[in-house]
């Protein structure tokens, strides 16, 4: 018993001082984006949708990746819950529930390597707008999202999710999702 209190605290101090992994909404400064959530497996159920994240985690609070794999896989800030409305192609109206990644900061990493803060040009441009280096941001992702509400009617989980098995689920609400998103 002993140990265990001397380990509390000795680790006290840096449990502290560690950023949290996830961090829920701040109302002062919302996370929203607002684009298309594109689904492959059926293209009419593709909508048009503003999320809202409730809860989020930056690349800047720690990755998974190791260090020496992270020049060739950047982390990635992702959104594990977030909530949407907008409407679809069939002219459905939609609130979904789901979860989010932004793969631009990745991407912009990856494929435009030589370029930095000092560069000019449409390139530098390019980079500041997929990396989210000012309040605005392209994004470039993938999502996982089910209609909660579709028409004024609520729907259950397995008609939000529909499919048997855990494969055919995510095949089912899989999406590509090109939004712009910004931080007030």
């Amino acid at each position: 018993m002993k140990h265990l209190l001397l380990a509390g605290v000795l680790l006290s101090p840096a449990v502290c001082q560690a950023a949290p992994y996830f961090r829920p909404i701040n109302f002062s400064h919302p996370e929203i984006s607002a684009g298309f959530a594109i689904a492959p497996k059926d293209l009419e159920s593709t909508t048009g949708i503003t999320d809202l994240a409730l809860i989020t985690h930056s690349s800047k609070d720690g990755t998974i990746i190791p260090e020496a794999l992270q020049k060739y896989v950047p982390p990635i800030s992702w959104a594990p819950l977030t909530i949407g409305f907008g409407g679809s192609f069939r002219q459905e109206v939609v609130l979904d529930i789901g979860t989010s990644a932004n793969v631009s900061p990745a991407l912009a990493s990856l494929l435009l390597r030589g370029v930095d803060s000092s560069t000019t040009g449409w390139a530098a441009a390019i980079k500041r707008a997929l990396e989210g280096e000012s309040r605005g941001q392209v994004g470039l992702g993938v999502s996982l999202g089910g209609s909660w509400v579709k028409d004024g009617t609520f729907k259950s989980m397995k008609q939000m999710f529909p499919g048997s098995g855990f494969c055919e689920i995510v095949g089912n609400s899989a999406r590509l999702s090109v939004n712009g998103g910004w931080k007030f």
